[in-house]
């Protein structure tokens, strides 16, 4: 993916293709998003389906749009992620230590959110305050403030210091064999 041009964050933008199938078209929508942080001084990268591509219609000019990249493969370099609040795309960007910009419209999403931005890694932005402008000034807030990126840092550190799969089922394999 490379790295973001000097002295310009890059800023990757993803949306939930779960998300849009359950509120049939209806909330926040992704070009107006788009809209938003289009008007800051960065680097703008689009990550979606193709679906979603196509719900998205001609991006301003300088944003990239690619489809179907996986994110662990976009958010290194990256100075904050934009996305709806799902699970897996936090804990990706969570796992690479990226500051999260998160616009939760669903149940699980909301919950989520509010335990990430608890952590410092993340800002919510409620579904009644989705428009251009209130996108634009969190996006530049989370940007402006090193907290977020120091937490975000922080969270990465913790998910690298847990046991991996295999070593977990290793001690489980021990203690199995011990009879504990």
């Amino acid at each position: 993916m490379g790295r973001p041009a000097p002295g310009r964050p890059r800023i990757a933008l993803t949306w939930g293709t779960s998300t849009t199938g359950v509120l049939d078209g209806t909330g926040t929508r992704l070009a107006d998003v788009l809209a938003g942080l289009t008007g800051l001084d960065a680097e703008i990268v689009v990550a979606v389906t193709a679906d979603e591509r196509e719900r998205l219609g001609t991006p301003p000019p300088g944003v990239r749009v690619l489809e179907n990249l996986p994110l662990h493969v976009l958010l290194p370099g990256c100075a904050l992620l934009v996305h709806q609040g799902g699970f897996m795309t936090a804990l990706t960007a969570a796992h690479h230590g990226v500051p999260q910009l998160l616009l939760p419209q669903l149940p699980n999403q909301i919950s989520d959110a509010k335990a990430l931005a608890a952590s410092g890694a993340a800002r919510i932005l409620p579904a009644e305050r989705t428009g251009p402008d209130d996108v634009r000034a969190a996006a530049a807030a989370v940007l402006g403030d090193d907290s977020h990126a120091v937490a975000a840092r922080r969270l990465q550190r913790e998910i690298l210091d847990q046991p991996t799969p295999r070593e977990v089922a290793r001690a489980l394999c021990d203690l199995a064999a011990a009879g504990t």
